[in-house]
């Protein structure tokens, strides 16, 4: 992440947020990325217990998906069927 070192970048990224378009580790995420794709609807998610496979609720939140790499044309193109997809200025 541009101006955090690699640990504490960790740290505060790895905080969970009820509301995540708010906190702290979102706008880090944000700054840092080259990419993020902003998902169309919810993604729903499966638990796994004891082999048994549960589909869980949806989060309310919306959910995003950031990229930190250069191959933002591979990205673009497996993520454009998820959601709208907003690249940044270097700078």
């Amino acid at each position: 992440m541009r101006g955090v070192s690699g640990s504490a970048a960790l740290s505060r990224l790895s905080r969970p947020s009820v509301s995540a378009g708010d906190a702290a580790w979102f706008h880090l995420a944000l700054a840092a990325c080259s990419l993020v794709c902003f998902a169309k609807g919810r993604i729903a998610f499966l638990r796994v217990e004891g082999g048994k496979v549960e589909l869980q609720r949806s989060p309310v939140q919306g959910q995003a998906f950031f990229y930190f790499g250069a191959n933002v044309e591979r990205f673009s193109e497996t993520f454009a069927a998820v959601g709208s997809i907003i690249g940044f200025v270097p700078k």
